[in-house]
């Protein structure tokens, strides 16, 4: 159970952090195209030892098929700070969610 909430609450973060990024870079990309974005990288990143670069370059192919804006710098930037905040995000989030649970 511990382990099929982290996975939803590090899509739920990366998917916010997705949208933000998409909305400060004005590229055109539905709330529903980022949340299945966020699922399927989500996905591939639990693949063991290669899934985390993995999974930044699905989120950074689909978001370059779904979006408007250039591949390079505008999706390849907001992929990698996307990614950055998240990864800071649940570094930070995960000990307060976790004294919740207990």
């Amino acid at each position: 159970m511990e382990f099929g909430l982290g996975l939803a609450v590090a899509v739920l973060v990366g998917a916010i952090c997705l949208l933000v990024g998409t909305r400060i870079a004005s590229m055109h990309v539905s709330l529903s195209e980022i949340l299945i974005i966020s699922v399927v990288s989500g996905l591939f990143t639990m693949i063991p030892k290669v899934g985390g670069p993995f999974g930044a370059v699905v989120m950074l192919v689909m978001l370059a098929k779904w979006s408007d804006a250039d591949f390079w710098p505008d999706t390849v930037a907001n992929v990698f700070v996307a990614q950055l905040s998240a990864f800071l995000a649940m570094h930070f989030l995960t000990p307060v969610l976790l004294n919740l649970v207990q």
